[in-house]
This record gives C-alpha cells, structure tokens and sequence, in this order.
C-alpha cells in the first residue's frame, strides 16, 4: 500500500511541475532548470521561430545570493539579466522581455508556496513564516530562488531594566518624599531619575509600586513615600515581568514598627538566568528568598526580610576569568563553564552556567545553507543515486523525494564549510535534513553524524541506530521536514539537530555523514528500502543555527 502511495505522489507531483514550466527542485539561481525529458519543453510564452533566428542564452538573476531570507511583511524585488545569441543582453527584466526581432515576451512568476510568499512582476512579498520557492519562466529558460520567511520582530520598545535611582533610602522624620527610577529599553534607550508619573507614561504597561511592610512606610502609585513607623521595608516597582527593590529605612518616629518574632532562613534561590549565556552580554541577578514569615522575590543586592531585617546577597563566580560580577550584574566574558554562587546569611545556593560562542550574521543568507562555495567528497555506495550533484544540497530543505543525494548503503559525504563555519553556541547548533516518512512505522533510512575542526580528527556524535522505541536518538535521518516551516527554528523545523557541546568543540568546518546501512530484513526500513531505486541516507539539506565567519 505505502508503494501504491508513494508511486502516486511521485507521477502526480511530476505532472503537475511540469504543468506549471517549473522544476521546484532543481538548484536555485540556475538557467537550465528545465525537465530533462526526450522532447525539448515548449515555452510557456513560445516565440515564432519563423520571425527571428535568434535564441536565448542564459537567463541569469541580477541580485546576488541563492536564498534569500525575509521576516513577515518585507518585500524583496527580483529581476534578471537576459542574453540572447545575437550579443544582445536585456538588464532589468522584470515583466516583459523585449527580444531583438520587437516582439515581446511575459514574464511567468510562480511561488510554490503562495501561503509564504507570493510573487507579482518580480516582488517577492513575505507572507507567513516558512519557506517558498519563487520561479521565473521566459522562453525555455527558468531561475528558482530559495527563500526562507522568519517571524516578524517586534518592532514593539519593551522595558528590559528597571531600577530605583537610589540603591537604598533612610528618613528620619514623618515627612514624605518621592522616589526615582532609572530604565532601559530593548532599543538600547534608557531614561534616570524620573519621577514614576512620567516613567508609567514611557513604560506602555503598568507600573506598580509596593512596600513589602506597610506598617513601616506605604509608597503610592505616584512614587509618594509616606513613613509610618521605624524599621525597614523594600520599595518594590514592578512592570510586567521586570521588577526592582531599594531597601528603605525610617527612624526618629515615636512608634516601631511591630517584630515578626524569631525569623528562620528557609531557602534561597538563583531566578531568571538561563543556564546557557553567550560570551559578550550580561545580565541582572536575581535571588527568592524565602523566610518562616514569607519570601522576598527577585531580591538583588540588599533587601528587607518579612520580619523587617535588613540582609545582602553576595554573589561570585568560581572562574572570573570566564564571567566576572559587579555589584548584582554578571559579564559573560568568553567561552567555557564556571559556577555562580549567591549567599544569604550563610546558607548558599548555585548554578552551573555554560558561556557559548556568540553568533555572527552571515555575510550572504546563502551562508546560512550549503552552497556551491563548500566543498563536498561523495563516497557513493549500494543503490546510491541522485538526479543533480551537489546542486540538490544547496538551500532550504524541501519534503519530497527528488531533491536529494542518496549516500547508497554504507556512503558517506564529507562537507567542508567554507565561509561560514559552525559554533557552539546557545542550543543546538546545526540541523541535518532527510526524508524521512511517518506512516504506520517510521521509515528512517539512519546516517550517523561526525565532526572536525581539521578534517583529520573527526568526533562522533552517540547515535542509538537500532534503537527504534525511542525513535534512534542521536542519529541523522530520523525526523521528517516540515517545508512549511523556518529552517532556523528546531522546534518546528523538522529534521535532526546537533549540539557541538556534545562532542567538547567549540567550532567546526568539516562534518561527515555516514550511513549506517540499516536495510537488512527486520528493520521497518525493509523489505521497500531493498527494491527502491535509491537506498541509504538522503541527504538534502544542512542549516547552519549558531555560526561565525571562517
């Protein structure tokens, strides 16, 4: 039945491709992608032979790159240089192609993904989060463009720090006074010393502000401090998820505030800091601590207990060499791993922080993909095959069979990256696409994974390859694509995603896949993997998350 299936999809997905004049899994950017058929391919806006002698060269687009990588709403334009045989070259096509005779042509632009990205005389306009393929069609010549739609950023200032102009306040009288905040936004602005009536105008959310012992000192919504007792309280600002505290303390009054009794030091807590950080950035600390009476949440520095004792956290770092301290932010400084330690009145607690590689933006988006700027060393086995070599690994992956290289039982493909090179960096780091069925079993022709920094010492990744319950974790070839998804986000990408922490590198150049030759009588591969033209591992795209410039 699954061969029935199969059979189906392939005659109907060749139909209708050739019924549209595009080849969608031919390389992008190339002028020969036309069906290699017995019979030359009739034009979709033929010209009289009979009018003019004259053909069409080369066909070849004028922006540089061979994916080209969007966020919801942008627009990016195309066009294309055309050359005829007579000399004549065209720039700028876009709509219409005016051939030497005077007649003309209409240009045919197809997106094979109209719910990504559509396509009208040339603009590519970026629609939903995926990918699409843009063609152009004009005489017997195609050109196919990658291109890969990511979420829209918010454009949206958001508050990323919020914090009392004084680290700590005292008053000695009943007298009220105001306090001040300093923020800083996602947009790197930032504003100090405003009073809280102009910073819940700047802020676009609410502003809260509180005091964790009324009976001390009650604060209003306006920033009025108004002392009521002596003692200690926290002035606590709150907006969303951000939140700050200043120690405050109020003496010369008649009246003390009332003593909660014996105060036990239940626990302490490290709050908000991943445990992945990237070398380069920095971030605020943050404890809970909790009492026998309550808990003080996102303490920094000193903060008052619910019993109305005044406490400090001190923080440090076992490695200052790899993240430094000061005050209550931590400096990720370079890569390794160190521990961050905060202590309250003796009682401690840690946390384990791994510094990553920071990610550099690719020069071209066609980095992010492999290219005809790597280099590749096929090592063809059993029932290896492939319809175009290396083309079919350039750009985004794409479900289907086609569009791939097929190792063949026991092949491999060394890839040596170029210009844009892996890194360790914060989550996985690379992601490895096949094509892989889901139906009543999982058809996973596997392929194990290894890497080199020289392309001498390779280091593997653990692959359970026979282990189907629980799906061969570790191995390539496992996961199937979702082609409507972004490549960059592994969560909805499909396909198979590797950590270099796995293997203790930091950087890699060269990776190896290999298949495990997993065709043998009692893997659910078998008995269709043994009478398929193609056997082994498909390789059909790699997607670089975390990379910088070789």
């Amino acid at each position: 039945m699954r061969s029935f299936v199969l059979i189906f999809i392939f005659f109907f997905c060749l139909t209708a491709c050739q019924n549209t004049g595009f080849v969608f899994d031919s390389e992008p950017g190339s002028d020969d992608d036309v069906p290699d058929t017995n019979e030359s391919p009739t034009p979709l806006n033929p010209i009289d032979p009979t009018t003019s002698s004259v053909s069409l060269l080369s066909l070849n687009l004028e922006q540089e790159g061979e994916v080209f990588i969007l966020e919801v709403g942008q627009t990016q334009d195309l066009s294309f240089q055309v050359q005829f045989s007579d000399g004549t070259i065209e720039n700028s096509i876009t709509s219409i192609l005016n051939w030497p005779n005077g007649s003309t042509e209409t240009i045919l632009w197809q997106s094979d993904n109209t719910t990504v990205a559509s396509v009208d005389q040339g603009r590519v306009t970026a629609l939903h989060e995926g990918v699409a393929l843009i063609g152009a069609s004009v005489g017997e010549k195609n050109i196919l463009v990658d291109f890969v739609v990511n979420p829209q950023t918010s454009s949206e200032k958001t508050l990323t720090q919020l914090s009392f102009y004084q680290d700590s306040y005292s008053q000695t009288s009943s007298r009220s006074f105001l306090i001040t905040l300093d923020g800083s936004y996602s947009d790197q602005t930032s504003f100090s010393n405003q009073y809280a009536d102009n910073v819940s105008l700047r802020l676009g959310c609410s502003l809260l502000l509180s005091s964790s012992r009324p009976a001390v000192a009650e604060i209003t919504q306006a920033g009025a401090v108004i002392p009521k007792a002596n003692g200690a309280t926290n002035l606590i600002a709150a907006c969303g998820s951000v939140q700050t505290l200043s120690v405050l303390t109020i003496s010369g009054l008649d009246v003390d505030a009332p003593f909660a009794g014996t105060e036990t030091l239940e626990s302490l807590a490290i709050v908000g800091l991943e445990d992945e950080q990237t070398s380069g950035s920095e971030a605020s600390l943050f404890c809970d601590v909790t009492f026998n009476g309550g808990t003080v949440s996102n303490a920094s520095g000193d903060f008052v207990s619910p019993g109305g004792q005044i406490y400090s956290i001190i923080w440090s770092s076992s490695d200052e060499s790899i993240f430094s301290i000061d005050e209550n932010t931590v400096n990720f400084l370079v890569y390794g791993e160190a521990t961050l330690q905060a202590e309250v009145d003796g009682m401690s607690t840690t946390q384990e922080i791994a510094v990553k590689m920071s990610t550099e933006w690719a020069a071209t988006s066609t980095d992010y993909f492999l290219s005809s700027n790597d280099e590749f060393t096929l090592t063809e086995e059993t029932n290896g095959g492939y319809g175009s070599y290396p083309n079919a690994l350039y750009g985004a992956p794409w479900t289907g069979g086609t569009d791939v290289v097929s190792l063949g039982g026991g092949g491999s493909i060394l890839i040596h990256l170029q210009d844009y090179v892996v890194v360790d960096g914060v989550g996985v780091d690379f992601t490895v696409f096949e094509n892989p069925v889901l139906a009543d079993v999982l058809f996973a022709e596997r392929a194990r994974v290894l890497v080199s920094e020289n392309g001498t010492d390779f280091f593997e990744f653990s692959c359970d390859e026979w282990n189907t319950a629980e799906n061969y974790p570790g191995c390539a070839g496992v996961n199937p694509v979702n082609a409507l998804a972004s490549p960059f986000n592994p969560s909805i990408s499909g396909g198979d995603s590797f950590d270099l922490a796995d293997v203790g590198l930091t950087s890699v150049s060269y990776i190896l896949i290999e298949d495990l030759n997993t065709c043998v009588e009692g893997d659910p591969t078998y008995p269709l993997c043994g009478v398929s033209y193609t056997q082994g591992f498909d390789l059909d795209s790699l997607v670089i998350i975390n990379g910088q410039q070789e």
